[in-house]
């Protein structure tokens, strides 16, 4: 094997319930079957946030697909890496979106911040 991996998809992480965390995460091939996804948020405050690869839009969240990494935030910005037992043609199929929540707090499961996956080779289309 080399060190060489197919190109890095770019997905961009939008605030939800008025959270103010934002970011981006980064899915990359890593073997066959399996999905690399390098997360880094940024927002006002600390805490764990909790992260999933989701069915549906950031609009219309549905199941969880598989669970990534929590991303610990301390002075308003955080990372985390996952490699996830599904390929990157499953995530990259238009209908997947990557989920962070809140972690605690009121309501943890509360979205925070939220990205769709784009559909591979495809301008996707919209929800």
């Amino acid at each position: 094997m080399t060190g060489q991996s197919s190109a890095t998809t770019p997905v961009q992480m939008t605030a939800l319930n008025n959270s103010g965390v934002t970011g981006q995460a980064q899915i990359m091939e890593h073997g066959a079957a399996e999905t690399m996804v390098t997360v880094t948020l940024q927002g006002q405050g600390s805490g764990t946030h909790p992260g999933h690869i989701h069915s549906g839009t950031c609009d219309n969240l549905g199941p969880a697909v598989v669970p990534l990494e929590s991303v610990a935030m301390a002075g308003g910005t955080g990372t985390s890496t996952s490699t996830v037992k599904v390929s990157m043609g499953t995530v990259m199929n238009g209908q997947h979106v990557v989920n962070y929540h809140a972690g605690s707090g009121e309501n943890p499961m509360a979205p925070v911040s939220c990205g769709a996956i784009p559909a591979h080779g495809a301008g996707g289309h919209g929800a």
